[in-house]
């Protein structure tokens, strides 16, 4: 195998080097080297087997087209057969499987098995043959920035089956479902015989105890530290409709169980991810876990429905909870704190969803070493609409962003153009180098919101509805872009903003391009002489300041001292008393 290192390792029992009974492929496990593996188009180094050791491992050493080993397998034309095989990789899907359905050169068909993950995981597929010859084939990308990279495969088979066809099925292997617990325990290093069935017994890991157990049952995870462990969940051994499958994890004394991978803020885009939910995988409960030093903590890939997250907590990952479509889907009582791209995530489709006393917490400067790091963001897959998702009770806090001379991002809470139907109601956003809330949404809805120290605390591109909200003390940290308590822009920006207070802001109230501020019983409140309550371009406008009431620097000082310093707590930024305009919380 030209460019990558291939080594022998023992990941099982050795078998016979001709095919074992039933198993079309000779040497399927590789206890005798690559011998009937053919090394097409990529030879190299050959390490031997260590210790008696199974296994084939593959590392990549530079960046090219995807490696392969290769076993030709005579086959009958209309007959059915099945494939099998482990796999894992030292990033997610790295390794994977294809079956080339061929007579002669001519390609009748061809099976992809994906999905490689850092623990092992058995696939199978079972397909009809068209040709005469099938070409089974283990391979592994060797991409720019995979060097290094590793992938593995071991206990491949392939056997005639009278069973029905299932061409379209790839899911890794589990118990038969006679077999399946409704209850399983898993504790650190494993208890007992391993079995999973009471805590005597506890499965070693995650994954294996999430295999043994059926829809509708529930994986207790004990109280304790785990390390590097990773656990893909799949339309197959997922819940489903009314049977919905639950992780949970178990309160000691030091609290909920602990899960630490080696994530490194430095290499964002390299790393474990904890929890992977490939397409389909739905009806699921994850409750009562910390995450600590994963890429992602919980990964969705697509249509991942019947979802509820609750009492998570996110420390020191790229993102925390990131999904790619789904419907009715929970996130709640959960803290991210320190991430370098999002807290929560979700785009490509998802609707009635709801975030609700989730905290999420950047970390700054030490951790903005990726652009665009936001706290709470919805939107921005193309050719989908997210849409009649509610954030209650959610704190944003700390992104941050350093782009010199230009434009510094880093938001509270976003939302882009081809999303719909977004409200928040009782979230704050503070301490952000962009805005507090910057969104292209329509038909958006704030109540009783609050933002502080933000550039642009409230910064609004598409149409929205402002209820008693608060912005205030607008603070830019570098780059270009004015500050201001509420920033309308774009070409179809529309605010509405009722019983609003703007407090302590340079501008008060900015509108830009074709922006339309329209103010209702709002408070403006400034902290300087300097200060100004609105600008506008020439074809933006601000309009309502007949229904507000206007304050003196002096009279700011007087009814907020302690403003400036707020930080989410207490009535301190309260309208005066006996006063019909403003915010109150």
């Amino acid at each position: 195998m030209k460019n990558i290192i291939a080594l022998l390792l023992g990941f099982g029992v050795a078998v016979s080097l001709a095919a074992s009974e039933g198993n079309l492929l000779k040497n399927g496990n590789f206890e005798k080297g690559d011998q009937y593996w053919k090394n097409a188009g990529e030879a190299g180094n050959y390490v031997p087997p260590v210790n008696g050791e199974v296994g084939f491992k593959i590392v990549a050493v530079r960046k090219g087209s995807d490696g392969q080993i290769i076993q030709s397998v005579k086959v009958v034309p209309g007959k059915k057969y099945r494939f099998s095989g482990e796999m894992k990789s030292s990033r997610n899907d790295i390794a994977y499987f294809q079956l080339k359905d061929l007579v002669g050169r001519e390609l009748k068909a061809s099976h992809t098995v994906k999905a490689s993950t850092p623990e092992w995981q058995m696939f199978s597929r079972e397909f009809t043959v068209q040709g005469n010859r099938l070409d089974v084939i283990c391979r592994f990308k060797q991409n720019p920035g995979l060097e290094g990279a590793t992938g593995a495969f071991r206990n491949l088979k392939l056997e005639e089956t009278s069973a029905p066809d299932v061409a379209t099925q790839i899911a890794p292997e589990k118990p038969a479902a006679a077999k399946l617990l409704q209850i399983s325990y898993v504790a650190p290093s494993g208890t007992g015989e391993r079995t999973g069935v009471d805590p005597a017994n506890a499965c070693d890991s995650v994954a294996r105890a999430w295999e043994l157990t059926a829809p509708g049952g529930t994986v207790f995870v004990a109280a304790g530290r785990y390390s590097n462990e990773s656990l893909v969940i799949t339309a197959e051994n997922g819940g489903s409709e009314g049977k919905t499958k639950k992780l949970v994890g178990m309160k000691g004394e030091n609290g909920y169980p602990v899960f630490s991978a080696d994530w490194k803020r430095e290499t964002p885009s390299v790393g474990r991810d904890f929890i992977l939910l490939q397409p389909g995988a739905s009806h699921i409960e994850i409750d009562g876990l910390r995450v600590e030093d994963y890429r992602n903590g919980v990964m969705g890939r697509g249509t991942n429905n019947n979802l509820a997250f609750h009492n998570l907590d996110f420390s020191r990952v790229r993102n925390g909870i990131y999904l790619n479509g789904g419907n009715h889907i929970e996130i709640g009582n959960c803290s991210m704190t320190g991430f370098t791209k999002r807290g929560v995530r979700l785009q490509g489709g998802v609707s009635n969803a709801r975030v609700h006393n989730v905290l999420a917490d950047a970390g700054g400067k030490e951790f903005a070493t990726e652009r665009f790091q936001m706290c709470f963001g919805i939107g921005d897959a193309t050719k989908t609409v997210d849409s009649d998702i509610l954030l209650e009770n959610c704190v944003a806090r700390n992104a941050y962003d350093d782009a010199g001379e230009k434009y510094w991002n880093a938001d509270g809470f976003c939302a882009e153009a081809n999303t719909q139907r977004i409200t928040w109601k009782n979230c704050q956003a503070f301490d952000c180098t962009d805005g507090g809330w910057d969104f292209k949404t329509r038909d958006a809805v704030l109540e009783n919101c609050a933002a502080f120290r933000n550039k642009r605390n409230f910064r609004v591109w598409g149409n929205a509805e402002l209820r008693n909200c608060i912005g205030g003390y607008a603070h830019k940290r570098g780059g270009s872009g004015t500050e201001a308590g509420l920033h309308v822009c774009g070409n179809g920006g529309k605010v509405k903003a009722v019983n609003c207070t703007f407090i302590g802001n340079a501008i008060a109230v900015d509108a830009d391009q074709k922006g339309e501020a329209i103010l209702e019983n709002c408070l403006i409140a400034p902290a300087t002489a300097s200060a100004v309550n609105s600008t506008a371009e020439d074809a933006a406008k601000v309009t309502g300041f007949e229904t507000c009431r206007i304050l003196s620097p002096e009279e700011t000082g007087k009814e907020f001292p302690e403003g400036v310093k707020w930080n989410g707590e207490g009535h301190a930024v309260n309208a005066p008393a006996g006063e019909k305009a403003g915010y109150r919380n």
